[in-house]
């Protein structure tokens, strides 16, 4: 197994500097032919989504059909698949940034009653409350 980082990921999907492209794919398409799983943590999974959306300025369903195919992909391994997927869950059918889901997804896996919030989005969802 491979871990990948945000970077490759970001340079994989985007394709805007193309020496760096070309050896993200390598990477990538090396490992799909010898069936070698690609490991991609929470933490990349949130800077990819935030890179997209601020850098990039991608808009939301596009940010999301992008996760959607990470989380769905073959050979590759998500840390905490389920919570991954539930986030991506909360993100798509909430305005709450995909990071917030997945934070606070995380405290409540360790019995956190709450997380407190003052972002007005996050503070939607179930599992935070606003201050």
């Amino acid at each position: 197994m491979i871990g990948l980082d945000t970077n490759v990921l970001i340079r994989y999907l985007m394709k805007d500097d193309i020496k760096q492209f070309n050896l993200a794919e390598k990477v990538v398409e090396s490992a799909i032919k010898r069936k070698n799983l690609m490991h991609i943590s929470l933490v990349v999974l949130c800077e990819v989504v935030w890179v997209l959306n601020y850098t990039y300025e991608l808009k939301r369903e596009e940010i999301a059909k992008f996760l959607d195919k990470l989380l769905h992909a073959e050979y590759i391994e998500i840390e905490n698949r389920q919570l991954a997927l539930t986030a991506f869950h909360e993100y798509r059918h909430t305005k709450a940034d995909f990071a917030d889901c997945v934070i606070g997804l995380i405290n409540l896996s360790f019995s956190c009653t709450t997380t407190y919030t003052f972002d007005k989005k996050a503070a939607k969802l179930a599992f935070f409350t606003a201050l």
